[in-house]
């Protein structure tokens, strides 16, 4: 009975830090939607890979969505055209590279102001790394439409079937729609798909956090690499959203070895349980793959780096 009243609990808790920068999010994607119609903000932006991707990490810093609130604005990002390098380094960056991220690192670690400039600095660079990976990938696919006699295009990258990519002559695109109308009916629509598969998201999430053995996982790590790798496994499970993943290591610090705190801050930034599941609802399977294994390679890489010559 108290394993369960526990796991509804954590349900709520979880939904309720994370469900709000899911609707910030959908409300800057329907704006976008509104304010500036196709082509109009691909055209304002530079297409040269490195420029993009150094861009797109910065983003977060004018919109600031944080985790979860990210995925909708990368959707929307790609829908209107931009540059694969401008979309994924900010979906990476975004989480982390933001004003209430880096504020609330500060407040919950404000005796090592070293880690909040490691962790920005890791995730500028693995945003812009990603951003740039992803640039040479083949996107856009022209599609013809015989009856209407008109062709579109669409992101490659986008999972078919849902209702922002499933249909070219969605209603959301009509003119005919105000912008209000067009604004509601755009965040009505999205909030439910995503909220959704957050919520179950969540479901997962509060049940894993129930029954994981976390003191146990903590005293697997004997050495640098496998404290490296049981904390970035922590950090995806328990899912507890960038702004707030920083709080849990204060108390732990004293038995982490350098560098398993910036696997755990920097992976479960961008990537969790609850993450996981909106990602495979927007994005095609593998380009998820893709992004799950490049962010666990640079992880890895920087945890190392930071773990044995900066700490």
């Amino acid at each position: 009975m108290y394993l369960t009243e526990q796991a509804i609990t954590l349900f709520f808790t979880l939904l309720v830090t994370a469900l709000p920068w899911l609707l910030f999010g959908v409300i800057v994607s329907s704006g976008l939607l509104v304010f500036l119609p196709k082509q109009k903000l691909a055209n304002l932006l530079p297409r040269n890979r490195i420029i993009g991707a150094i861009l797109g990490s910065c983003l977060g810093l004018i919109i600031s969505v944080t985790q979860y609130g990210n995925i909708p604005v990368a959707r929307r990002l790609l829908l209107q055209g931009v540059p694969l390098s401008i979309v994924f380094s900010f979906l990476v960056a975004a989480p982390t590279i933001n004003p209430v991220v880096i504020w609330l690192t500060y407040k919950a670690l404000p005796d090592f102001n070293n880690f909040l400039f490691y962790r920005v600095l890791a995730t500028g660079i693995i945003a812009i790394a990603v951003g740039i990976i992803f640039s040479f990938s083949r996107d856009k696919s022209i599609i013809f439409d015989e009856t209407e006699s008109l062709s579109y295009t669409r992101s490659t990258l986008l999972k078919t079937g849902t209702f922002l990519v499933n249909d070219p002559q969605n209603d959301l695109e009509k003119p005919k729609n105000s912008s209000l109308k067009l604004f509601l009916s755009n965040f009505i629509r999205e909030s439910i798909e995503l909220g959704t598969w957050l919520v179950f998201g969540c479901a997962i999430a509060s049940i894993v956090h129930t029954f994981l053995p976390q003191i146990q996982m903590m005293q697997w790590g004997q050495n640098t690499i496998s404290q490296i790798l049981i904390m970035l496994l922590l950090g995806f499970l328990l899912s507890l959203g960038s702004p707030y993943n920083s709080f849990v290591l204060y108390p732990i610090l004293s038995n982490l070895l350098p560098g398993a705190w910036l696997s755990f801050l920097l992976f479960s930034s961008v990537i969790d349980l609850k993450g996981f599941n909106l990602l495979i609802t927007v994005f095609h399977p593998k380009v998820v793959l893709y992004l799950i294994l490049l962010l666990f390679l640079f992880t890895l890489f920087f945890s190392l780096i930071f773990g044995y010559y900066l700490a």
